[in-house]
């Protein structure tokens, strides 16, 4: 299937509303997931813009009858990820085993906020980091809204926001990590350094973070969610 063919069938569906399009994810057991690489020389630099993915389980990607059209799950689904993300791009449908994934690309801003920054209004989807070597995950107001508004209704209330961010230590040297309320590689954190809570990145791998299900909840409720905090910061304070 063409992006131009989803393209024009999204137009001919836009006026089926939001919720509807969140009613029949959620009856599909549906969640979405943002999923982002960010290497950690990005976060040490000024703020700019990357690509990052959403991923959403629809019932089908193809018409049933006609295997070359887009099924209207999938035309729903696009027309949810426009509502909650203007600048998305629709970057595929894939059978992933019994499972039917719809991909889209939407920008993210990373990077760390300038010295003299008051306050930090995100601008879509960001992961930020502030002066003190604390990382967040930030969504905008206007995001926030759409996710709140379509889990008032009754259908769509258990609707799941999944946020895993693989994190690269692009540097030559370790970098310990004091996590939030995530998992990191399979591990559960709390959050708190006194415990114990930390782990360690190797030089030139990967960690994989995942949002807890309250680190999620509590980003769509109030825009801004604390990742992890450098060591370099906690030992200077002690």
């Amino acid at each position: 299937m063409q992006a131009g063919q989803l393209q024009y069938s999204i137009r001919y569906y836009e006026r089926k509303g939001i919720l509807l399009c969140f009613a029949l994810l959620a009856l599909a057991g549906c969640k979405l997931e943002h999923i982002s690489r960010v290497k950690l020389s990005q976060m040490s630099n000024d703020i700019q813009t990357i690509q990052t993915a959403v991923r959403i389980e629809v019932p089908s990607c193809t018409h049933y009858e006609d295997k070359t059209k887009p099924s209207k799950s999938l035309l729903d689904t696009a027309q949810l990820v426009e509502q909650l993300f203007s600048d998305a791009e629709f970057d595929g449908c894939q059978n992933e085993g019994l499972e039917s994934i719809a991909t889209y690309l939407v920008p993210m801003q990373v990077g760390t906020v300038p010295p003299d920054a008051k306050d930090y209004t995100p601008k879509g989807i960001s992961i930020i980091r502030n002066n003190y070597d604390v990382v967040f995950f930030a969504l905008s107001e206007d995001i926030r809204q759409k996710i709140s508004e379509a889990k008032k209704n009754a259908m769509t209330k258990d609707l799941k926001f999944n946020v895993i961010i693989k994190f690269i230590n692009d540097t030559n040297e370790k970098l310990k990590i004091f996590p939030s309320a995530v998992y990191v590689d399979d591990i559960a954190f709390a959050g708190l350094p006194a415990w114990g809570n930390n782990y360690t990145i190797l030089p030139k791998k990967t960690a994989t973070i995942i949002l807890s299900n309250v680190a999620s909840d509590y980003v769509v409720s109030n825009g801004l969610v604390p990742v992890f905090s450098e060591a370099q910061k906690q030992n200077t304070k002690e």
